[in-house]
């Protein structure tokens, strides 16, 4: 799932093969199409493994968020960039699920879970489910731009855009930051 994964990233969905894969991996493509009879599976199944990672790593976020021990900036830095400050292939795999789901219905169920996942670690800096949907978008939309222009946000960035749209009360503002 890791070679499939990092093709998704580097050459989306249209640029990634069964063939291309098995030469990542260093398999045979017998080996991928006994496996995963159709690109639609072998798709599926490095999304459902994309997620659960993704979902592991906020489960590990978010007892640091919920003492207060990082700020929604923080968190946002450490769900989105690597150590060296790229943007790391799980998110790029991400935006490629989300966008994929809108023609394959099939996909929906992970992409879902992934924007459950998130609306639910959201909410640690907000007052409830409502702003906090709001927040994942504004994340999400903002991981986008860094992705897309390859220029990173600063924390004071972050925070000027979430007390911009009021979903950071200034009370959670000074708890957080």
């Amino acid at each position: 799932m890791t070679a499939t994964i990092a093709l998704i990233a580097e050459e989306g969905l249209a640029g990634t093969t069964q063939r291309k894969v098995a030469k990542r991996a260093g398999v045979s493509l017998a080996s991928i199409t006994y496996h995963f009879a159709t690109l639609d599976e072998l798709f599926e199944a490095a999304f459902d493994r994309l997620i659960d990672d993704s979902v592991a790593r906020l489960d590990q976020l978010k007892p640091d968020a919920q003492e207060g021990k990082i700020s929604i900036s923080e968190a946002w830095d450490r769900v989105v960039r690597d150590p060296d400050g790229r943007t790391p292939e799980h998110v790029i795999g991400s935006f490629e699920l989300l966008v994929a789901s809108i023609r394959h219905p099939q996909l929906r169920p992970a992409s879902i879970k992934l924007l459950d996942a998130l609306n639910g670690f959201f909410q640690t800096w907000t007052v409830g489910p409502d702003p906090a949907r709001s927040a994942l978008s504004l994340m999400l939309g903002l991981s986008l731009t860094e992705a897309a222009s390859g220029r990173q946000l600063g924390e004071a960035d972050i925070a000027s855009v979430f007390s911009d749209f009021g979903l950071w009360p200034d009370d959670k503002a000074m708890q957080h930051a």
